[in-house]
């Protein structure tokens, strides 16, 4: 999720597998089994066609050009969609059903599978959760490249632009991308160390919250309450990661957001391109 993310934050739904309930006889409405149940039913309230995503689609090239100029909002949306394009990937390589990629105005975008009807590995969610950012080095690299050979500093502003993205959705903040990799390898020691974890990441996004006042980190909270809220209910079945998994994802994970860095370091220089590393470092 890009919030950026943003899914930055950028995020795939994996509680879509979750059992739907319905009410208890004479207690009341069962909270647990109706969240379960959005989840269940949010995939089915997005079959919107190839026209709803077109929709979709220029509802955030409209809401970033208010940002920015619609050049610099076409660079966004097609950041979010490539850096998407690698959750989707994955989750096909891992058997996953995919449904499709949607862009959400001023948010960012989902990519939506439905994990419930393959069981996958710890490993493999970790997996999922990071190609989106790594996808999204690879996007970044190619305006770095252009601004390299050719001085353009449109070229510039857009690698840094686009890692910043990608970067946000590092953050190891439930459900962005970097919570979902926490979350894996907390998972990997058991259902009380993801517990833990996962009030970790969402106490952690609640600091930046307080310090930073970006409303989208409200949204993202929310989205990771409920979220966390059905896997506590729920439970992993899922397959641990042993111990050199860990290690080798945690050396992943440092990798690309030092990777990330450097793309925005290397074009700091040009204005447009400062400006999104100053964002980072305020």
């Amino acid at each position: 999720m890009t919030d950026g993310d943003g899914e930055a934050g950028s995020r795939t739904a994996r509680a879509t597998g979750a059992k739907a309930g319905g009410v208890r006889a004479g207690r009341g409405v069962n909270w647990g089994a109706a969240i379960a149940g959005l989840f269940k039913l949010a995939p089915k309230a997005l079959k919107i066609g190839k026209l709803g995503k077109l929709a979709l689609l220029g509802g955030s090239v409209g809401a970033y050009s208010l940002l920015f100029t619609w050049e610099f909002a076409l660079v966004i949306c097609g950041a979010i969609l490539f850096h998407e394009l690698g959750h989707v990937l994955a989750m096909r390589w891992y058997g996953v059903p995919v449904k499709g990629i949607y862009l959400i105005p001023f948010v960012g975008g989902v990519a939506v599978g439905d994990p419930g009807r393959v069981r996958l590995s710890e490993w493999q969610q970790f997996v999922i959760a990071i190609m989106g950012p790594a996808i999204g080095f690879v996007t970044a690299a190619v305006p770095l490249v252009v601004f390299d050979v050719t001085g353009y500093a449109f070229a510039a502003a857009a690698a840094s632009w686009i890692a910043l993205v990608n970067l946000f959705n590092l953050l190891p903040i439930y459900p962005l991308d970097g919570g979902r990799m926490l979350r894996a390898l907390f998972a990997s020691a058991g259902a009380r160390a993801t517990r833990v974890g996962m009030v970790l990441s969402l106490g952690l996004g609640a600091a930046l919250l307080w310090q930073l006042r970006i409303p989208l980190l409200a949204f993202i909270l929310v989205v990771g309450a409920i979220e966390f809220y059905v896997e506590v209910k729920r439970g992993s079945a899922a397959t641990p990661m042993p111990g050199s998994a860990v290690l080798a994802a945690l050396g992943l994970y440092v990798m690309l957001a030092a990777a990330l860095m450097t793309v925005m370091f290397a074009v700091q220089d040009s204005p447009s391109a400062g400006l999104a590393l100053e964002l980072l470092k305020d």
